[in-house]
């Protein structure tokens, strides 16, 4: 990635504590599909919500306090992880709602059709994350081999624009249980859920580009002081705002694909938007770190472009927008 060899130790340190997490994740985002196929949000925010917690106050006291530097951050995010897994589990192993299963359960072989049903969404999704994740290393090697200060300044502005985009997360979560819910039983209610979030989303995405601005505008100051990184951060505020309204927008078209069971067309669309990253990134590189920007923006435009082609012209008659009946689907 081109990284100067002063951050690659630290790197390295933060990467090897952070992976000791994963475990801790993935059971987390397991149970968090169980609940959410109950359409139960509740535990999630509320587990969610105590994690961040845990984890505001491990990094006050071992960054702040102790001054162990990423260390201490990483040793913070992976306990608060640990501390998430093991309320979720407790929680939903303890709730009525979730009496039908049992512990030993989670041990229990699935069945041959399950596991071909999963694996073919399974795949589907791991394709579209993979292309994701490519775009956006793309777009962190670019800025790292533009310098120490791009670089800082990347990281900086992508912390707090992905602050303020997990504020989409739960429309597309609400997308995904309600059409979902509707989908199969009751077509036409599952319709009215999409036109509704759809116009939910537009107005979300005026809101959140409108915070994201301010977030870049204001908010460098909260990671350093250097004042050559805050005015870069500043200044990328326009390109963020573009960002995260296309990208508001674009998260409401996954939640309803993933709600109406139609992903073939998801790999397709971050596909295409890895091939955007990578020829702007090409085309604008004496532009500078504004042109990593662009890159972000080409990117959610180009996934939002194939959910509306593909709801607009491909589908059309039998997607969840305009489907009557469950004859139809």
């Amino acid at each position: 990635m081109g990284t100067d060899a002063r951050v690659i130790p630290l790197a390295r340190e933060y990467l090897l504590i952070r992976a000791m997490g994963l475990p801790c994740v993935l059971v987390m985002n397991a149970f968090q599909g169980l609940c959410l196929g109950k359409q139960d949000t509740i535990t999630p925010m509320i587990v969610c919500a105590m994690a961040t917690a845990i984890n505001i106050v491990w990094d006050i006291i071992l960054v702040s306090q102790y001054h162990m530097g990423v260390k201490g951050a990483a040793l913070a995010t992976v306990s608060a992880q640990f501390c998430g897994m093991v309320a979720m589990a407790l929680m939903v192993f303890r709730s009525n709602t979730y009496s039908e299963i049992r512990f030993k359960d989670l041990f229990a072989l699935p069945r041959a059709d399950r596991v071909k049903k999963f694996a073919t969404v399974g795949c589907t999704l791991i394709a579209r994350t993979l292309a994701g994740m490519s775009a956006y290393v793309s777009m962190a090697t670019a800025a790292t081999r533009m310098g120490i200060i791009a670089s800082a300044s990347h990281q900086v502005a992508m912390q707090l624009f992905w602050f303020i985009s997990y504020l989409p997360e739960p429309l597309s979560m609400a997308a995904q249980t309600l059409v979902a819910k509707e989908y199969t039983k009751n077509p036409p209610a599952a319709a009215s859920w999409a036109r509704m979030l759809v116009t939910s989303g537009v107005l979300f995405a005026i809101v959140l580009s409108i915070s994201a601005a301010g977030a870049l505008a204001w908010g460098a100051g909260l990671f350093s002081k250097d004042v050559l990184i805050r005015q870069t951060v500043s200044s990328l505020a326009p390109y963020g705002a573009l960002a995260m309204a296309i990208c508001s927008m674009m998260m409401m078209f996954d939640g309803i694909s993933l709600g109406s069971n139609a992903l073939l067309h998801l790999p397709a669309g971050v596909g295409l938007g890895l091939v955007s990253v990578l020829c702007i990134l090409y085309t604008t590189a004496p532009f500078g770190l504004p042109s990593v920007w662009w890159a972000l923006s080409g990117f959610y435009a180009s996934r939002l472009f194939v959910h509306v082609l593909y709801y607009g012209i491909v589908s059309r008659p039998r997607n969840v927008f305009f489907v009557r009946d469950a004859a139809s689907l």
